[in-house]
């Protein structure tokens, strides 16, 4: 990740866990200042985790809408399933802002994706999905489609983070809990 924040080992152990290695800058190397907002929300009694974390979800758009400023976001998510998910729920909020020459460009890039469900929330939402679980050609695409200023949300896990530089406007940490074989 190239953001530079206080608690980047507590970051760093959420993407990689005890083994991530990483680097601390203080604010003063960043060539444009960082804002930062910190967002938490209750979980009723009687809520169970998923549920809580499916909840967070349907919280997203109005996240988009106060800070986004209408420019490319990165949603990290703690699961594929999540990614998946959180990406469906935003393609039904937004409106695809994606037209004329752009539009073109995104469709002869997505037209080439394998995953049907990516294809479709791609091209005709203008929102996309990265996990681990897609296959390199369109986890490749999707990043390409993305950096082209083509996709307006881009869904991930901590996957993403690694060795991939993508051109963010915002970066939503959707929930502080990650998942591991399985469970939260």
């Amino acid at each position: 990740m190239s953001a530079t924040f206080p608690n980047v080992e507590d970051i760093a152990f959420w993407l990689g866990g005890s083994e991530c290695v990483f680097f601390k800058f203080g604010e003063e190397v960043r060539p444009v200042k960082l804002r930062r907002v910190v967002m938490g929300f209750y979980r009723y009694e009687g809520q169970n985790e998923f549920m809580f974390e499916m909840n967070l979800s349907y919280k997203i758009e109005k996240i988009l809408q106060d800070y986004g400023e209408s420019m490319p976001t990165l949603v990290f998510c703690n699961s594929r399933k999540s990614t998946m998910s959180t990406c469906t729920v935003l393609a039904k909020q937004l409106r695809n802002m994606i037209m004329g020459e752009k539009r073109n460009q995104m469709m002869s890039l997505a037209s080439r994706l394998g995953d049907p469900k990516l294809k479709m929330l791609v091209i005709e939402h203008g929102v996309g999905y990265h996990h681990a679980g897609l296959v390199m050609e369109d986890r490749r695409l999707v990043e390409e489609i993305f950096s082209a200023g083509l996709l307006a949300v881009l869904t991930c896990t901590s996957t993403l983070a690694m060795g991939v530089n993508l051109p963010a406007h915002m970066v939503v940490i959707k929930s502080t809990k990650q998942m591991v074989a399985g469970a939260l």
